[in-house]
C-alpha cells in the first residue's frame, strides 16, 4: 500500500532527540505507545522557526522563502519510547491540506510503503508573505495521524519561517547587475549607470548604487525616498519593482523597464523582489 496525505492544525510540545532514527528523528508528540509509526529528522524541535538565508534555512539564500530540511520517517525501529512499529493500517493524514509544501509532503509520503521502516527526502518550502505592507512571517501548524490496527499516533509540527536580513553587496547590488544577460538595470540597457545617472538616476553600478538608493529623493516621479530604511512601502524603489507605483504618486511603469515585453529576459524574479523588500525591511544594511 502507497502512503497518501491529508493534513491538521495544532501546536507542538518540546521533544526527545533519537539518535538511532536518521538523521536523528524526533517523535512528534503523540503517546509513546504509538509515537514511533511516524518520526520527524532534519529539524531538531517539533516547534522550529528559520530566518530567510539562516543556517537552518536549507537553500542558503534570502529569497523570500524558507526551505526546511524536514523529513518524515515511518515505521521507525529501537525506540526508547516503548513503541513498536508495526505495518500502518491506513495513510497517515496531514493537514492542512491547501498548503503546496504540505501537497509536496503528501506525494513523497506516497511513495512509501506502509510496512518498511522509511524517510521521505528532505524539504519543506515555506514562503513569506511579500508585498507593499512589508515582508511578514508565515506559520503552518502541522498535524499528522497514522493508525496502525486501533492504534493512532497523532503528531504536531508548528514551522516559521522569518524575515531574513540579505547582505547588499552580496545579494541586492548584484541585482541591480544582474539578470540572464546583465541587463537588469545598470548594465546592457545602459539605463542606470553612470554615464547616464545625470539624466536618468540612480547610478547603480557596483560601488555607487548604495549612496545612489537610500534616502535620496529623485524629485521626478515621486516624492518619496528611493529606500527609506525600514519602511517598504515609504520606499520608491520597492514601490517600481513591485508595480505599484501608479495612482497618486504618478508611478510609472515596473521595473527593470519593458520586462517581459517582447521576450525580454531582464525580469526580477519574485526571489528578488523579495530579496530587495527583506533588504529595506532590515534597514537597509550597508555590508
Amino acid at each position: 500500500m502507497r502512503l497518501a496525505i491529508a493534513l491538521l492544525t495544532l501546536l507542538v510540545p518540546a521533544t526527545v532527540t533519537r539518535a538511532d532514527c536518521p538523521p536523528d528523528c524526533f517523535p512528534g508528540g503523540g503517546p509513546a505507545a504509538t509515537d514511533c509509526f511516524v518520526e520527524w529528522g532534519g529539524i531538531t524541535a517539533a516547534a522550529t522557526s528559520c530566518p530567510d538565508g539562516a543556517a537552518c534555512d536549507a537553500d542558503g539564500k534570502v529569497d523570500g522563502k524558507c526551505t526546511f530540511p524536514l523529513k518524515a520517517c515511518v515505521n521507525m525501529p529501537g525506540s526508547a519510547l516503548g513503541c513498536t512499529a508495526g505495518t500502518l493500517s491506513a495513510p497517515p493524514k496531514l493537514t492542512p491540506r491547501k498548503l503546496p509544501a504540505v501537497q509536496a509532503l503528501g506525494a513523497a509520503l506516497g511513495g512509501l510503503t506502509t510496512a518498511q521502516a522509511a524517510c521521505t527526502e528532505p524539504g519543506f518550502v515555506l514562503p513569506l508573505k511579500v508585498s507593499l505592507a512589508g515582508v511578514k512571517k508565515t506559520s503552518v501548524k502541522l498535524r499528522m495521524t497514522a493508525t496502525s490496527g486501533r492504534k493512532k499516533d497523532s503528531d504536531k509540527l508548528t514551522l516559521t519561517c522569518l524575515p531574513g536580513t540579505p547582505s547588499f553587496a552580496n545579494d541586492v547590488e548584484p541585482l541591480f547587475n544582474g539578470g540572464p544577460g546583465g541587463e537588469h538595470c545598470a548594465t546592457n540597457n545602459g539605463c542606470h549607470n553612470a554615464s547616464n545617472s545625470v539624466t536618468n538616476p540612480p547610478n547603480l553600478e557596483r560601488g555607487a548604487a548604495y549612496a545612489s538608493i537610500v534616502n535620496v529623493k529623485l524629485g521626478v516621479e515621486s516624492n518619496l525616498p528611493l529606500v527609506t530604511p525600514r519602511k517598504v512601502a515609504k520606499s520608491w524603489l520597492a514601490r517600481k519593482v513591485l508595480g505599484k507605483g501608479l495612482g497618486g504618486l504618478r508611478g510609472g511603469a515596473k521595473m527593470p523597464q519593458d520586462c517581459g515585453v517582447n521576450g525580454s529576459t531582464n525580469c526580477l524574479s519574485d526571489a528578488d523582489v523579495a530579496t530587495i523588500l527583506e533588504w529595506i525591511q532590515a534597514g537597509a544594511p550597508q555590508n
